[in-house]
């Protein structure tokens, strides 16, 4: 594009994610990068650093062999990621318990509904022990048709977290 239609100024690029992380490696790794195409390069290149740099930053949680990050026959679709690594998808984003806003809905009737990280854990909680006391166990599928709402990511965080699989579709698909 040759006309930018907005630039942040560099106090608003200081306080990015982005330039958290960045600050992370190189206060870690010893890695500095001029801008993002640097740093998108050396994720191509050293996709083990990088990935293990991710969990390391995120402080995801699981159990993690970081000295085995990737296992390649060097065909993409074949490549196994962390193997023999676990994480539970719903622990990690459930890690906050706070009144920070977690999910900000806009209705189809226009009403703005805010979840905090506290309310979303304890409907997460009700929901999975309602569905193991119907019997849904790790492996299981549960498929929900609702709407996307502040709902389906209960449901899909309920869902997850006892290591059922989820999938969902929204009757809005038609």
């Amino acid at each position: 594009m040759k006309n930018l239609l907005w630039e942040p100024n560099q106090t608003r690029r200081a306080e990015t994610n982005i330039s958290a992380y960045l600050n992370y490696l190189s206060n870690t790794e010893d890695l500095k990068f001029e801008n993002y195409e640097q740093l998108h390069q050396w994720s191509v290149e050293h996709k083990s650093a990088f990935w293990r740099s991710i969990v390391e930053y995120f402080k995801l949680k699981g159990e993690f062999d970081l000295n085995n990050v990737i296992l390649s026959d060097d065909c993409f679709y074949l490549t196994q990621w962390f193997p023999g690594s676990t994480l539970n998808f719903a622990e990690n984003l459930l890690s906050k318990n706070n009144n920070e806003p977690a999910i900000i809905e806009r209705a189809e009737d226009g009403r703005r509904i805010e979840t905090s990280y506290q309310q979303l854990r304890q409907e997460v909680e009700r929901i999975a022990g309602a569905m193991r006391e119907m019997g849904v166990v790790k492996g299981d599928r549960v498929a929900g048709f609702l709407p996307n709402c502040s709902e389906a990511v209960i449901a899909m965080l309920a869902t997850t977290s006892i290591g059922a699989i989820w999938s969902s579709c929204s009757p809005d698909f038609g």
